[in-house]
């Protein structure tokens, strides 16, 4: 509802609404700038309101020398999730078990493409899940990573959802990502991952010693109490209204 590209270049009656409305909500400040530079919005009807998350709990995390991803959105073209796929049948030396959460129109070609896997490879599709049952996944469950590899995003509520759960984040640097991902809360990857480097992140970051990994859930953790915490978000948004 924001970018006209995604909508063969036309959104209806778009500038009359905004013409018309007394406030923009943006959920990232990338969203921000495209309505200040592409439809001259003035700026004092603008705020940036992400829409936030809670945390019910930390993630366990292994300890039994296998690396334990997450991903969790719609099964489709946009999220680009065979590039997991394809960087996974380049892993043949550690053990990986992926959990996607989330359904879609290419959930059956997926699996299908998920049978060449090494045997190292598990990968299993569980579904969608409403909010509290993800984060109910996280806490009853043990996740090292959670990956996104989307080609747009706002500010993604899954990758908040992770981070809430003292998750490190790996992420393509696409829409307002790189507003809460860097490298000391897991890593941004290039807008257009390659499997071989997300493979090679991948390894690196199995590899990493286990201070550093703890690093990485603290530092995630804080990351989500900052800027991911709906009271948070809800309150800010509530002074700018008042």
């Amino acid at each position: 509802d924001l970018y006209l590209e995604r909508n063969n270049g036309y959104i209806p009656f778009r500038c009359e609404i905004f013409d018309r409305a007394k406030f923009l909500l943006p959920v990232s400040d990338a969203g921000r700038r495209h309505l200040l530079d592409r439809f001259h919005v003035p700026a004092h009807k603008t705020f940036v309101s992400r829409l936030g998350t809670m945390s019910i709990g930390k993630s366990k995390y292994s300890q039994d020398g296998c690396l334990r991803l997450l991903s969790c959105s719609s099964i489709i073209p946009l999220k680009r999730l065979d590039r997991i796929i394809d960087a996974l049948k380049l892993i043949t030396d550690i053990s990986v078990i992926w959990v996607h959460i989330g359904d879609g129109g290419l959930r059956q070609n997926l699996q299908s493409m998920c049978k060449d896997l090494p045997t190292n490879i598990n990968v299993t599709f569980v579904g969608q899940f409403k909010s509290q049952e993800v984060l109910n996944y996280y806490i009853r469950n043990q996740v090292d990573l959670f990956i996104n590899t989307s080609a747009s995003e706002g500010v993604p509520v899954s990758i908040m959802e992770a981070l809430s759960a003292g998750v490190p984040v790996f992420a393509t640097d696409v829409g307002g990502t790189s507003e809460i991902i860097d490298n000391s809360v897991g890593m941004l990857l290039d807008t257009q991952p390659d499997p071989a480097d997300i493979a090679k992140a991948l390894k690196a970051f199995f590899l990493l010693p286990e201070q550093n990994k703890q690093e990485l859930r603290n530092a995630a953790f804080k990351r989500f109490q900052d800027s991911c915490d709906v009271e948070v978000c809800t309150g800010n948004l509530l002074k700018f209204l008042i």
